[in-house]
């Protein structure tokens, strides 16, 4: 019961409940592989990156063999684990984990959206442009992959025009949401494209 009502918490985002009723499930039962595993995600969303990667691989290390925990559940730990090294700046272990990650069975905007980071911090900004791009199909909804492409074509790609667009088509979906996140994102969209138009403007006068 407690597993379950810690689950509940977590799903609909309030964390701190989630980490009582899974403290309470682990205290009844110790080797409740899915309560560590709510442990390791709780842990990997609440602390450091550092400790949250910890957690996930002493839970990987116990549920890789474990006929108890669904395939799919130890692929996303892997997914997390490759993303919290990538937001360590450790690249070559976010490589190898994501490798390994079975695409099938995880969400695959996620893995695509975190190829796309692995891509641009190696410097193969086309690699990560074909990923961010593949994420925004795998998830139309999700803005990440668009904030990700318009920042490679206006940054390492050096595509300004098509980097106007991009960011231009992002001001334009997240300004409608109430969203403190969207509406920063709005923000944030809207300075970039004007500085872009305003270049291109500007040098549409010069050559004119």
């Amino acid at each position: 019961l407690a597993y379950a009502m810690a689950t509940g918490a977590a799903r609909a985002g309030e964390l701190d409940e989630a980490r009582a009723q899974c403290d309470l499930a682990r205290k009844l039962d110790p080797s409740h592989l899915r309560a560590a595993w709510l442990d390791a995600w709780l842990v990997a969303r609440q602390d450091t990156p550092a400790r949250g990667a910890e957690a996930l691989r002493r839970w990987l290390a116990r549920a890789r063999d474990s006929v108890f925990v669904e395939p799919a559940r130890v692929a996303e730990a892997e997914l997390d684990l490759a993303i919290l090294a990538l937001s360590a700046g450790e690249d070559d272990e976010a490589a190898t984990l994501l490798a390994k990650v079975d695409a099938w069975k995880v969400d695959l905007a996620r893995l695509q959206a975190a190829r796309a980071t692995l891509h641009e911090a190696v410097d193969d900004p086309q690699s990560a442009l074909v990923a961010a791009r593949a994420a925004a199909v795998a998830d139309p909804v999700d803005l990440l992959p668009l904030v990700q492409q318009a920042i490679l074509l206006e940054g390492p790609l050096a595509e300004p025009a098509k980097a106007e667009q991009a960011w231009r088509a992002i001001h334009e979906r997240s300004d409608a949401s109430r969203e403190l996140l969207d509406v920063l994102r709005a923000l944030r969209a809207r300075v970039r494209w004007e500085r872009l138009e305003a270049q291109r403007l500007e040098r549409e006068r010069k050559s004119g």
